[in-house]
């Protein structure tokens, strides 16, 4: 049977290598203008980039090549060099574009001849490899971000109990085994091989980052404002301490209750719940599983907001005490759990603006001298409270 060589694939393979010299695609279909050697001439008056043929350009399987899914448009710039073949063959009206090729630019673009990139962009740096400098790592020839992530490292920051500094920069890769990608305005991604300083590293051009190191730290850097949107619930699990340093104000809005649990060889106990009912002025506190076998402990109330106007009276298990010294409160109680109830009451005026109960703080005594250090810390930290007497009123 004879073949018909005039169909495609049977026409021949008609290969190439050209420059891209436009991928303006009118149809956003990822096409470039490729200027082939061989086949076009240099000369820019006898065909000028415009009048070159339109190559589709083969995308890997990881693309699709269908309703946008994978990566797409082709990464391809003015300048780069590329392999491909025409599928009508000898007729070379109809390029495919297979694939790019890096090499050792030697000269800057000339952008009155063809075969170089006519914007005078790329290349951008001359005699070195067109690899990324991060993944060659020639400390001879430094990325910039490379550089700027040195320069704009935090130090020294103060903390409450401590200075701290953010973390060396972690890259120390060695080529072949750090893979980088980076766009035309500097986005850049790194996944990094190297043996001992493995990392993966994503940064925007502005400097915002996230980085994973060998050892597991991330560090995240946000150069201007920071949104979390959270839809349901955030839960944060921190194995070992946490410090927060903020130079400006610090605002926060509960909508609902507010629960602070802490732990500490000098506080054997310290449970706070705040609570901010909107109707109802009077809380209740269930003195948990600790305080059973306790014989006296401390309480704290707290208004909001604060008042010289209003008595807290306490009920524990139904029997009532008013508060003599406001707003530290030391009771004895047989052994067994309590429910504390709080309650407002004005002792002058219309009672307008009451106060909410804003916090209810209780602190174990269990008699050691760590009890005795933490009670001191606690009437110091109360002691701008005047002591009154004041009668229930009614």
């Amino acid at each position: 049977m004879a073949i018909d060589k005039n169909f495609m694939g049977r026409n021949g393979f008609v290969w190439f290598v050209g420059v891209v010299e436009d991928r303006n695609d009118p149809e956003y279909l990822g096409r470039v203008r490729v200027r082939a050697v061989g086949f076009h001439t240099d000369d820019k008056i006898k065909l000028p980039t415009i009048d070159l043929p339109w190559a589709q350009v083969i995308l890997p399987v990881t693309s699709a090549g269908i309703s946008g899914i994978g990566s797409s448009p082709a990464a391809l710039l003015e300048g780069s060099w590329v392999f491909g073949y025409f599928r009508d063959a000898e007729m070379a009206q109809q390029p495919m574009v297979i694939g790019s090729m890096p090499g050792y630019s030697i000269e800057l673009a000339n952008t009155s001849k063809g075969f170089y990139d006519p914007n005078g962009n790329y290349p951008r740096n001359i005699n070195e490899v067109d690899t990324n400098r991060l993944a060659v790592h020639n400390t001879d020839k430094e990325a910039a971000s490379l550089t700027t992530r040195k320069a704009d490292r935090l130090t020294n920051i103060v903390g409450v109990n401590n200075t701290w500094s953010q973390p060396e920069i972690a890259y120390n890769a060695v080529y072949p085994y750090n893979k980088v990608y980076e766009t035309e305005n500097g986005h850049i991604m790194e996944f990094d091989d190297t043996a001992e300083h493995r990392r993966i590293h994503i940064r925007h051009a502005s400097g915002s980052s996230i980085e994973m190191t060998e050892n597991g730290d991330t560090i995240e850097i946000t150069k201007n404002d920071r949104y979390i949107l959270i839809t349901k619930d955030n839960k944060v699990y921190i194995k070992g301490s946490k410090d927060v340093v903020i130079d400006g104000d610090y605002d926060l809005k509960v909508n609902g209750n507010y629960n602070i649990a802490v732990y500490h060889p000098d506080y054997p106990i310290l449970r706070n719940t705040v609570y901010m009912p909107k109707a109802s002025r009077t809380v209740k506190y269930n003195l948990d599983d600790e305080y059973i076998s306790a014989a006296s402990a401390d309480l704290q109330i707290a208004l909001l907001p604060l008042s010289n106007d209003h008595v807290v009276e306490l009920a524990f298990n139904g029997k009532r005490h008013t508060l003599l010294e406001f707003p530290v409160f030391d009771f004895k109680k047989s052994k067994g759990r309590w429910l504390v109830e709080a309650s407002i009451y004005a002792v002058g005026g219309d009672g307008q603006g009451t106060p909410q109960i804003d916090s209810l703080i209780s602190m174990l005594d269990d008699g050691s001298n760590r009890s005795k250090i933490r009670e001191t810390k606690t009437r110091i930290l109360w002691k701008m409270w005047k002591k009154r007497i004041y009668r229930r009123p009614g």
